[in-house]
């Protein structure tokens, strides 16, 4: 992700759209920074089921939030799948080179 191109993007959207004060760069910047911990948390709660490589045996829906084994097999599912690790192991060292961690 690069926010200059994303910014680039967003700066001439709000144009078209004739928005009365655009945001500068710095702005974006600032308002992302003030948002890290909420992407992180959204990465360990959101992304692992956007991510699953193959559904549930016994199925994905209801029954896993109710069925013991059901939510054992997801939560395994989700966590370990590859596409999710990797993207875990570099994101968590995006936010421990902004800092996010450091308390």
């Amino acid at each position: 992700f690069s926010p200059c191109i994303y910014y680039k993007s967003f700066k001439k959207t709000l144009k078209n759209l004739k928005h009365p004060k655009i945001p500068t760069f710095d702005d974006l910047l600032y308002e992302m920074k003030k948002r890290e911990m909420f992407g992180f948390m959204a990465m360990l709660h959101i992304q692992p089921a956007v991510l699953m490589e193959r559904q549930s045996e016994q199925g994905s829906g209801l029954n896993g939030f109710v069925d013991e084994e059901a939510s054992k097999e997801i939560t395994k599912i989700m966590f370990c799948g590859k596409r999710f690790t990797e993207v875990l192991k570099k994101s968590i060292m995006r936010f421990d080179k902004i800092g996010l961690f450091d308390f």
